[in-house]
């Protein structure tokens, strides 16, 4: 578990061995087939999930708004996960806030993946400070999405 400050910010959670390594009470096959969406999948919670549902057998697909780091979601997940099988990740860079980008992920997915079984929407902003100091600009920020 992960708790250490790297350039002056504090982490937390599990670095990416232990996504990839610790235990789960789950079938490997669980998911086996089944095609999950996680919106903000290149960073934080929606890696996690991501990592996970590869682990069990999913298809993932991860949209978010920095290709760079679904890209490297994707990575980890293709070589980390792919040790006993093959694991199918595909990557979208868009803004959940689109609704024409959100149409457009979800033909998307549907033509290259036959359809969809889960959908978990994990996308969006958060700021380090209390709600009360929300700008509205800010506050439209983290709800908006």
């Amino acid at each position: 578990m992960v708790d250490e400050t790297v350039d002056d910010k504090t982490l937390f959670g599990l670095d990416d061995q232990e996504l990839l390594t610790r235990p789960t009470v789950y079938d490997r096959a669980l998911f086996k087939g089944k095609v999950v969406l996680i919106s903000g999948g290149g960073t934080g919670i929606g890696r996690g999930i991501a990592v996970l549902f590869a682990r069990l057998g999913a298809k993932v697909v991860i949209c978010g708004r920095r290709q760079e780091l679904l890209e490297e979601t994707a990575e980890l997940i293709r070589e980390g996960v792919s040790e006993h099988e093959r694991v199918e990740v595909m990557t979208q860079a868009m803004t959940i806030r689109d609704p024409e980008a959100v149409q457009a992920l979800i033909d998307r997915v549907w033509d290259e993946c036959g359809g969809l079984d889960l959908l978990i929407n994990n996308g969006g902003g958060q700021f380090a400070q209390d709600a009360m100091d929300f700008s509205t600009k800010g506050w439209n920020a983290v709800i908006d999405t």
